[in-house]
């Protein structure tokens, strides 16, 4: 479901530090069935539900408090499953009301607030729910404000909430009725089973795809589709409101379409290898029908274009997943729908942006994001949709991301920090669409340089990096760009906090500030990047506009100065602030990489031919994807291979050798001969990047 428009207000006392700590127990105990009571022992209640946003909301904090105040459960800390799951062990003697938030670990969507009117029986887990929906009905007790009648119990009216609930179920029985959600269906109650790549969603879930949370002008809490925006006010308590329209049937279609994916894929992926593909010389040269049912074919659906996404057949875009053994058995959950866009004049097909999420055989997470369009009358009884998965039929490889990175330094007078920016890949490899065909790119969009950024091919680079200079003005009179930005980076960098504090440093390594009569060590701390005045999460949008979900960027290509063509993409996922980052969740270091970092480590400080990079799990956090260590005279090694959901790899230099590390750095203007940097990228499933990096150096 697309992010909330509206913010929710922010806590103070006692409910602040419950959303923080947890304020009640954590479980990884997934929501299906309670376990059986030891005989003789008194059956536990329990407090059990999902919290989604439309995908499960996963690896979150969740707080549960009572009517005065204090946590009714025994477990000390709560946090989601990776389905969105928790669960609370009541204390005895404890009644209802209770009251459950849940925290976006990352911050991007506002907390929800739901709310427990019955205490469960002996045995009998009670289902409450936590979703924008239920969010919004209880902040209709507070004038808008869910989080304040947890904040201000007395503002809760067992009479009052089953009253709005009333009220606004009728108001959405059109949406409900059109991707037929059963007649008692309940958002506070009705067992959700939430799409995510463990499993697939249900119509329960559907509704929250569909249905979107938002505010009229004069800020009133309303409701709104994925199809149509127009807000309609939220009914009260007493107040019923008017009916939120059903969805066209494209709209309703698309949901239950996301349904029958996800079981075209299971399917499509329970043959082994040698039946879902067929290979000549490497290349997949036929799929098997399951596999190729949900895509367009240059004749199917009839005047359909041939799938195609960034340049690549559906066998290619797919082609790690489709001959991969680790595959067979792999689990689709519904996809995502990120995005739709109606056909208008210049678009004769609906679009919508489709994240398809799995888990592999061994219970590896991935996804591929791509397009879906919808042709109508093409549903056939053995194929009842009129959805096709047919790529965002785009020449080239390329793309842009938020990217959010962690960076801390071992060196005793340098700093770290948090830094968000945007990430661009521009595949320059020979084997990539069309790559011979461009030499450059120019870049602009929201929240970039008004002067825009320049990508240039490299020749020890597998994609086009960032040029903080272009010698020559192009054809079209755009002009050179001066603006201070990273030279031979992949990211353009927006903010960054200025250290961390305080309880932070726990968990984050925190560096003495550099001193402003050190020239060298002041010019290093330059903010080249952020805001002028320096500030924790100054933001660098020069043009003005923050990018967020949805903003489109233009990508033009040229080679010899003469533009080839032009293409766009759009953003999948908001920005993260910069001083977030100690909220989400990251994975340690082992042993082994911080010793590749000690200067003082005798057996490593020196000239290595191999570095043991590890790192220690977080299951809140997401896996490593890859790894990469750069070294003074500029070779690095990211290449090596690993298996999804190891803890640690062998990197071996492509320069021969990692050379020595000298230090510990102090302020004595010694000359610094050697640094290394430790980079694991993250495998996020939305679209973003994400990265954490362990330095020594100046």
């Amino acid at each position: 479901m697309a992010r909330d428009s509206y913010r929710l207000s922010v806590l103070s006392g006692c409910i602040g530090v419950a959303l923080l700590a947890g304020c009640g127990g954590g479980s990884d105990n997934d929501n299906d069935s309670a376990p059986d009571p030891t005989p003789g022992a008194v059956a536990a209640l329990q407090l059990t539900g999902t919290a989604a946003i439309g995908a499960a909301l996963g690896n979150a904090p969740v707080a549960v408090t009572n009517a005065a105040g204090g946590s009714p459960c025994t477990e000390a800390t709560i946090t989601t499953t990776p389905l969105g799951s928790y669960t609370c062990t009541l204390k005895a003697g404890e009644t209802a009301p209770f009251f459950i938030v849940v925290t976006d670990p990352t911050g991007n969507s506002p907390a929800m607030v739901s709310i427990a009117t019955d205490t469960p029986a002996a045995g009998t887990p009670l289902t409450v729910n936590v979703t924008p929906l239920t969010t919004a009905i209880v902040a209709q007790l507070n004038g808008g404000d869910a989080l304040g009648v947890v904040a201000d119990t007395t503002r809760y009216g067992a009479a009052s909430l089953a009253a709005i609930k009333v009220n606004v179920l009728a108001q959405i029985r059109p949406v409900l009725a059109a991707i037929e959600v059963p007649a008692d269906y309940d958002p506070f109650t009705t067992r959700i089973t939430a799409a995510t790549a463990e499993q697939t969603g249900d119509t329960a879930d559907l509704v929250l795809d569909v249905l979107k949370i938002t505010r009229t002008a004069t800020g009133t809490l309303a409701l709104a589709t994925l199809a149509d925006p127009t807000p309609v006010a939220l009914a009260t308590a007493t107040s019923t409101g008017a009916n939120v329209a059903a969805p066209a049937t494209d709209v309703a279609d698309l949901a239950k379409a996301a349904q029958w994916l996800a079981a075209s894929f299971n399917q499509c992926f329970a043959l082994p290898v040698a039946q879902r593909v067929t290979q000549v010389a490497g290349t997949i040269t036929a799929v098997a029908d399951v596999c190729g049912r949900m895509v367009t074919q240059a004749d199917a659906p009839a005047g359909a274009p041939a799938f195609k996404h960034n340049g690549y057949s559906f066998s290619s875009y797919f082609y790690a997943q489709l001959i991969s053994e680790a595959m067979t058995g792999a689990r689709f959950g519904v996809p995502e729908i990120m995005a739709l866009y109606p056909a208008d004049a210049t678009r004769p097909q609906a679009l919508a942006v489709m994240n398809i999420k799995f888990v592999d055989s061994a219970g590896n997470p991935g996804n591929r994001i791509t397009v879906a369009r919808l042709f109508e009358g093409s549903s056939t009884t053995a194929r009842p949709s009129n959805w096709w998965l047919s790529g965002n039929q785009w020449d080239i490889d390329l793309s842009i991301s938020t990217n959010f990175r962690r960076t801390e330094n071992f060196a005793p007078n340098t700093r770290s920090n948090f830094r968000n920016g945007m990430s661009v890949f521009i595949n320059a490899n020979s084997k990539a669409p069309h790559a011979d065909a461009f030499d450059s790119v120019y870049l602009t969009g929201p929240g970039l340089p008004t002067a825009g950024l320049w990508y240039v091919r490299s020749s020890n680079s597998s994609q086009l990096l960032l040029s903080t200079r272009r010698d020559a003005t192009p054809v079209d009179g755009v002009a050179n760009p001066l603006t201070p930005v990273c030279s031979s980076c992949s990211s353009f960098w927006m903010s960054r906090t200025q250290g961390v504090r305080g309880t932070e440093a726990t968990t984050y390594r925190s560096n003495p500030v550099y001193s402003s009569t050190n020239s060298v060590q002041n010019n290093y701390n330059v903010l080249q990047w952020a805001a002028a005045d320096g500030s924790d999460g100054a933001y660098n949008g020069q043009t003005g506009t923050r990018p967020t979900k949805g903003a489109v960027y233009t990508f033009a290509l040229y080679r010899n100065g003469v533009l080839y063509k032009t293409e766009r993409r759009t953003l999948l996922s908001d920005l993260v602030d910069a001083t977030q980052g100690i909220q989400l969740q990251w994975n340690g270091i082992g042993a082994h990489t911080a010793a590749a970092l000690d200067p003082a480590d005798t057996a490593l400080n020196g000239v290595q031919t191999r570095l043991q990079v590890d790192w220690v799990a977080n299951p809140a956090a997401e896996q490593v994807r890859n790894i990469w260590v750069s070294q003074t005279n500029g070779g690095s090694e990211n290449a090596t291979a690993f298996a999804a959901g190891a803890t640690s790899v062998l990197a071996t230099p492509l320069e021969g050798t990692f050379t020595a590390l000298t230090g510990p750095l102090v302020n004595t203007g010694a000359p610094y001969s050697g640094y290394r940097e430790i980079g694991m990228n993250y495998r996020m499933l939305d679209g973003s990047s994400k990265q954490a990096v362990y330095i020594h150096s100046p």
